[in-house]
């Protein structure tokens, strides 16, 4: 007669698996934590693979960074440090790696401090 206790610890009964309860459990915990941590190296392998691409930096400051049209007098030297032709001065069209967003943030908690009135006293 076969035994009907746990494979793994025989100390409770089984259930399909040959597992008890709380064997099954650290089990299937067990499986969620190797494939997250294979899923994270498949992330990093890719990252790996890509390949990054190196910008240099703009030597002729005359000339737009995008289409090498010569600019005259309207160049617009933009926060990205490249200097761009007036059709391509905005920075959603050039693909600017400059965070806007998160500049006028600090900006405009450093010039606007922010102001509490005291506190009533009660009579």
């Amino acid at each position: 007669m076969e035994s009907d206790l746990c494979n793994t610890c025989n100390n409770f009964f089984i259930n399909l698996d040959g597992l008890c309860s709380a064997c099954y459990n650290i089990k299937i915990e067990r499986l969620k934590i190797l494939k997250s941590l294979s899923d994270f190296a498949n992330y990093f392998k890719q990252a790996k693979t890509s390949v990054v691409k190196k910008i240099s930096p703009q030597c002729d400051l005359s000339k737009c960074w995008l289409c090498q049209k010569r600019i005259k007098s309207l160049n617009f030297i933009c926060q990205c440090g490249y200097s761009f032709c007036l059709q391509h001065r905005i920075p959603e069209v050039h693909n600017c790696t400059f965070d806007y967003r998160n500049h006028g943030k600090s900006r405009l908690s450093k010039e606007n401090p922010r102001v509490v009135a005291e506190k009533f006293t009660r009579i």
